[in-house]
């Protein structure tokens, strides 16, 4: 596990999971990561969390896949071109 999945984990494990995984795929996006790389740290994520009996970490983990990807309203989208 790479130091940024660690952050995720720490991300998820807050009250509200989507917007401390939303915060840190922002900081992350900030810190020069692009959208290939949010995705593969996010879907390392999903894997890890898929068979949770608690669905919030694996929902926010999906619903934050969306915003990198451009699927969500624009002003949660975090790449500002939606992909090809």
């Amino acid at each position: 596990m790479t130091g940024d999945d660690r952050r995720v984990e720490r991300a998820l494990k807050a009250a509200d999971p989507y917007a401390s995984l939303y915060a840190l795929v922002l900081v992350l996006r900030d810190e020069n990561a692009g959208r290939e790389r949010l995705y593969d740290l996010l879907d390392r994520a999903r894997v890890r969390h898929a068979a949770d009996s608690d669905e919030r970490a694996y929902d926010a983990i999906l619903d934050v896949l969306d915003c990198v990807m451009g699927f969500c309203p624009p002003s949660r989208a975090l790449f500002p071109d939606p992909t090809p």
